[in-house]
């Protein structure tokens, strides 16, 4: 029984995908010291016997999500081209940039699916490693489509109970893994440390389960979007796509504030929920779930990309800032984590303008894995205030 207020949404299509990261002292020296590094975004030769690519697609397509979000990130918002696409000089240059800047190289692991999962059916699986010169994050990507539409609850236990099964394989160098969709990506970032560490001492940092963001890509809403009511279906189902803490969160406590353009400010949008845990994230948005909307608008499976390496790059810079020992440990990994919370810092305080790719996403993010205190340290001050935040939940 749907709370009051409560609307239905009947789904087809469901993206999920899963974040960890892994901090070392001791990686491999074609990444970890600076010119070697910036040597491999300008000629992508392998490292540690693995293929690697840059973080984007090449040639450029301007409406790759990638592209679109690495180039601000390396604020190159329209400039953003490969490296070796410069002439000498201007390569290296360019491939500093990119490295100060914290943008990835990317490596892809292989990544199957295994098993026969019929209703609903298991497809695209995507692993993927981002090499940073302290460490890296592994993203596995899948799909799950159903035949006939289901209901948002049904999809969420759905997809509980395929995460307990073994669906899919993981392929690190000659080595193939049977994993769980849950488990892949740490499966595949325990692997590269056979790869990519030079001591095999180094115990290193890891996070402590995998960070699960879920989508609704294809779908049909059932009446006025209204805001989640507490207790009701629609924040319990929810609750559980960002991976069910039980009791759930309150709606005003979970969900994020969007910047809304009629208004403009940040406020609550029933049209478009984003519902954030300390161990995952689901986005659900009832007026924008077709795979391919009209124009220039954002489908919401490019919506799901950009979030994805949204939270690869918070993963990197907090694993990092997390990692970090109160006093001593290697100078650059200090360096790496000053750059880390700086770069942080700047995200705090989105303005509207910058609202598509930051928005409150990076404030909440932070402040739901309990690094808010580390990063106001390296910073040297409280973070920045949101201003036109909501006070209150509708």
């Amino acid at each position: 029984m749907a709370g009051a207020g409560d609307f239905a949404v009947a789904v087809q299509h469901l993206r999920v995908s899963y974040v960890t990261s892994r901090v070392y002292d001791k990686i491999l020296l074609e990444i970890r010291e600076p010119g070697a590094f910036v040597s491999r975004l300008c000629d992508l030769a392998p490292v540690g016997g693995l293929d690697i690519s840059l973080p984007f697609r090449v040639p450029v397509e301007a409406r790759d999500p990638a592209w679109q979000f690495w180039a601000e990130v390396a604020e190159r918002r329209k400039t953003l081209r490969p490296p070796a696409d410069f002439p000498d000089g201007d390569s290296r240059r360019e491939a500093e940039n990119l490295r100060r800047h914290m943008v990835p190289l990317r490596h892809e692991p292989g990544f199957d699916v295994i098993t026969n999962v019929s209703n609903p059916e298991v497809v695209k699986p995507k692993l993927e490693a981002f090499l940073y010169p302290f460490g890296w994050v592994t993203l596995a990507t899948a799909s799950l489509k159903w035949a006939e539409p289901v209901s948002l609850t049904d999809a969420a236990e759905a997809l509980a109970a395929i995460e307990t099964q073994e669906t899919v394989a993981v392929k690190v160098g000659d080595l193939r893994i049977p994993s769980t969709l849950a488990a892949s990506v740490d499966v595949a970032a325990d692997e590269l440390q056979k790869h990519l560490v030079i001591d095999s001492k180094d115990a290193g940092w890891a996070l402590d389960s995998p960070y699960r963001l879920v989508t609704v890509i294809e779908g049909l809403p059932d009446g006025n979007p209204t805001m989640p009511s507490p207790g009701g279906s629609l924040h319990l189902a929810l609750n559980e796509l960002a991976c069910g803490e039980d009791p759930p969160l309150p709606p005003g406590d979970a969900l994020v504030p969007r910047f809304r353009k009629d208004i403009k400010k940040f406020d609550w949008n029933p049209t478009d929920l984003v519902y954030m845990l300390a161990c995952g994230a689901a986005v659900v948005l009832p007026k924008a779930i077709t795979k391919h909307p009209r124009g220039g608008a954002e489908s919401a499976a490019e919506r799901h990309r950009r979030f994805a390496l949204h939270l690869v790059f918070l993963s990197a810079a907090l694993g990092l800032i997390q990692s970090r020992p109160e006093s001593g440990g290697p100078d650059d990994l200090q360096d790496w984590a000053k750059k880390a919370g700086d770069t942080l810092g700047r995200h705090f305080g989105p303005t509207p303008a910058d609202a598509r790719f930051w928005g409150l996403e990076s404030r909440s993010y932070v402040r739901r894995t309990y690094a808010e205190h580390t990063v106001s340290i390296l910073l040297g001050k409280a973070l920045s205030t949101i201003h036109a935040a909501p006070e209150t939940y509708p």
